[in-house]
């Protein structure tokens, strides 16, 4: 049985817009991104968002990398990060977990075939930055 909207009624434009929640988290999530004044190297989406198979229990997992010169005890940066997870739970109600690593502390985990790779790149959803698959792609400078 298939069902055809009827775009004249009062609830269609609610329809649609309750028909693609997963589009507009991720546009919003990529617009916050944008307007960092430190910006990630990489930002994805990846787990239950990515695979399109979350529920009301899923958290929305996200990676970040940021530059090398840049501490993970940055202010700026983890004040960014925060007000992004809690851009998360506002919008989703849903936990953010945020995986945020340097690019070489990547390369680290690439050089390694860590597990957590599968879930990172397995689906995945480009939120800023460059591709991931650009910065599998360079060689690592590991160190």
């Amino acid at each position: 049985m298939s069902y055809r909207l009827n775009r004249k009624h009062l609830t269609a434009p609610v329809v649609e817009f309750l028909a693609d929640l997963r589009t507009a988290l991720v546009n919003r999530i990529a617009d916050e991104l944008a307007a960092w004044r430190l910006p990630p190297v990489h930002a994805s989406a990846y787990g239950a968002l990515a695979r399109a198979d979350g529920d009301l229990e899923s958290d929305v997992e996200l990676l970040l990398i940021r530059p090398d010169d840049l501490a993970a005890t940055d202010p700026l940066w983890n004040e960014q990060a925060a007000h992004l997870m809690q851009t998360v739970v506002d919008l989703t109600g849903n936990p953010a977990h945020v995986f945020e690593l340097s690019r070489t502390e990547l390369a680290n985990h690439l050089a390694t075939e860590a597990p957590i790779l599968n879930d990172w790149t397995h689906p995945t959803l480009h939120l800023a930055g460059l591709p991931l698959a650009t910065l599998q792609a360079e060689p690592a400078q590991v160190g």
